[in-house]
């Protein structure tokens, strides 16, 4: 969140409003706000020539019906980056055993040039520090489940995020000795 070109899009953004990030684990809540979520994430994906999952209705449902059922285990997270109030990019999540995993993400086209996502994502990778979480899984994973139902060619990208730079090291000299030793 301090590098020069996160400042400079949110100086940008402050011109037009006043930029905010927004987490919301209330399933109520992430419902009530489900239907702009899909309105940007088709509109996304139309402005992109492709066709959004979100178009069609039972592919909604499923979403509700799934936001309902984790309701009780309180796993579901929907991060907001809003500008005045108004939610500008999202990004429908599970959170689980120290790990974050994105389902679904989406961002106001109007403000494609400001870079609304990554904004969102900084600001995600920065609360999960916050929280003390140590996993953020990007995409397919190492998981059985994913490896055997592919839905196309995806590469696996896991950030690991430690409290400090030393503990990082520490862990990162470790795996290399356990290696080591193993050969």
């Amino acid at each position: 969140l301090q590098r020069k070109s996160y400042k400079h899009k949110i100086n940008v953004l402050s011109r037009t409003g006043v930029p905010g990030y927004r987490t919301i684990t209330d399933a109520a809540e992430i419902k009530n706000n489900f239907d702009h979520f899909c309105e940007l994430h088709i509109t996304e994906w139309l402005a992109r020539g492709r066709k959004s999952q979100l178009v069609n209705p039972e592919t909604r449902n499923f979403y509700r019906f799934v936001i309902e059922e984790l309701a009780a285990y309180q796993v579901l997270r929907l991060d907001m980056f809003n500008l005045d109030d108004k939610p500008i990019a999202y990004a429908l999540a599970a959170k689980w055993n120290n790990c974050l995993a994105p389902w679904i993400a989406c961002f106001d086209l109007q403000y494609e040039r400001s870079s609304p996502g990554k904004l969102l994502q900084r600001n995600v990778i920065q609360s999960l520090i916050n929280e003390n979480v140590s996993e953020l899984d990007f995409g397919r994973g190492l998981q059985s489940h994913k490896l055997e139902y592919p839905c196309e060619v995806r590469e696996t990208v896991i950030i690991s995020i430690y409290p400090s730079p030393i503990q990082a090291f520490v862990t990162k000299l470790k795996k290399r000795v356990a290696r080591s030793a193993a050969i």
